[in-house]
């Protein structure tokens, strides 16, 4: 009885074994399709990317910088050193005046970040501390940078460090694609 069965199956006209490989195409490039939608939302590369930093008043003043990165996506995310680096900038001096402008920076130095990573796994958080000494003579505030870069994709943070406050976190997840 199933030798007789599976016998008239292999009988089918073309016309249905046509339609049969139709519906079998339709499935399967409808589970790739999704397959493919799904792991690009959730392997696609997230970090969260901060800087901290306080003045301290010693002499000479000195400049503590703490650069975090948080892998929030399920994928490994490599580190690039070649175009990461904390940045570090002080205010360019202007003449009071009655009206209000925007403070123009200098930089004045970059520092690498991470070096002791190579990537950072899934749901890992990474952080580098710096300690910088500032040049004698300069006050006000200093401006960090963080650029953290993997792949054609940098990510950014920034903030202030004023000598009355600590600089609180900055910006998270900035991401630019080169």
């Amino acid at each position: 009885m199933i030798i007789a069965t599976s016998v008239k199956f292999i009988h089918l006209p073309i016309e249905d074994w046509a339609r049969l490989v139709q519906i079998a195409a339709i499935i399967v490039g409808g589970i790739a399709a999704y397959i493919k939608w799904f792991r690009g939302r959730l392997y696609e590369t997230r970090l969260e990317v901060s800087v901290t930093g306080s003045l301290i008043e010693t002499s000479p003043r000195q400049l503590l910088a703490i650069a975090r990165a948080k892998n929030v996506g399920l994928s490994k995310v490599s580190i690039r050193q070649e175009g990461s680096g904390l940045r570090v900038f002080s205010v360019l001096t202007s003449e009071p005046g009655s009206k209000v402008l925007s403070v123009g920076w200098k930089r004045e130095a970059t520092f690498p970040v991470f070096q002791e990573h190579e990537w950072i796994e899934s749901n890992e958080t990474i952080e580098s501390q710096l300690l910088v000494t500032l040049p004698d003579g300069q006050s006000g505030a200093y401006r960090l940078e963080l650029l953290l870069t993997s792949g054609k994709i940098v990510w950014k943070a920034s903030g202030i460090a004023n000598p009355a406050k600590p600089l609180n976190s900055i910006q998270t997840g900035d991401e630019t694609n080169v």
